[in-house]
């Protein structure tokens, strides 16, 4: 993956990533517009237009309906005064690490996940390398909080429509919000779950991102792409959006735009 992207500039094109990526980009931009103004309901209009456009089908476009309009119901709150989606750098021995994260207040950072998966993200060890790179880059940053959004499990019915089954999921999402909004505190209106600096090994990420750094370097001088061991991660903790290539040995230009070669010291 690191070769596809970093060297040969390789990007896939949306309208080919997975469905579960596709609703995760769209519930990441209603929190996105949520934090920068308060579009009132008129936003669920726009983030169904954006979820239309990607490709997404139906059940999954009322999932995401009945999630924004469950999150503005509730009257849950953002808190105000984030920078979002900034761009943050660390400088490593051998060259430098860049991250981009949802939310960046002056001491504190909150990542957002839609997933149908949220024990993933609600322990330390398995966040111990994304939280940890943030903190790497954001040394201001004394906790993360993880905004864990559970991805509604229903199916819908056969005879059942859209709109029906939107209603549906909106109505179980209302009678228990602590499901899908994890950490959810009613009085509060705000959900998640606060990690804290002090609970990740920050100087060893830090040593294991310069020796795949050092790997990096000597395979673009000596032009060794060979294949990498673990194959059977390809398709964990989802399929790798360059799988297709690996297969074929071809970089299709229906799936994938092709940049410029980058070199990774540089970016």
């Amino acid at each position: 993956k690191v070769y596809y992207t970093q060297v040969l500039g390789v990007r896939a094109k949306d309208e080919h990533l997975s469905t579960a990526v596709k609703m995760g980009k769209c519930i990441d931009k209603f929190l996105d517009l949520r934090a920068n103004y308060d579009h009132g309901w008129t936003i669920i209009e726009d983030i169904e237009q954006m979820a239309r456009e990607l490709g997404l089908y139906d059940d999954a476009i009322a999932r995401i309906v009945a999630i924004t309009r469950a999150f503005l119901a509730l009257g849950i709150v953002i808190e105000p005064g984030a920078k979002t989606q900034p761009e943050i750098v660390t400088t490593l021995r051998n060259g430098k690490l860049v991250a981009h994260l949802d939310r960046l207040y002056p001491n504190h950072m909150v990542e957002s996940k839609f997933t149908s998966r949220p024990e993933t993200y609600l322990d330390a060890f398995n966040i111990s390398h994304q939280v940890g790179t943030y903190f790497l880059s954001a040394p201001e940053a004394q906790y993360c909080i993880m905004e864990v959004i559970q991805v509604p499990q229903q199916r819908m019915g056969k005879d059942e429509t859209p709109e029906q089954f939107e209603q549906r999921i909106y109505s179980d999402i209302m009678l228990r919000p602590g499901h899908y909004f994890k950490g959810y505190d009613a009085t509060a209106k705000r959900f998640g779950k606060k990690f804290w600096r002090s609970e990740f090994n920050l100087a060893d990420l830090k040593l294991q991102y310069e020796n795949q750094l050092d790997e990096l370097y000597w395979r673009t001088l000596n032009n060794n792409w060979s294949e990498l061991p673990s194959r059977i991660m390809c398709d964990l903790p989802t399929p790798c959006w360059y799988k297709a290539i690996c297969q074929t040995g071809g970089v299709s230009s229906e799936m994938y735009d092709v940049s410029r070669k980058q070199n990774h010291r540089e970016e």
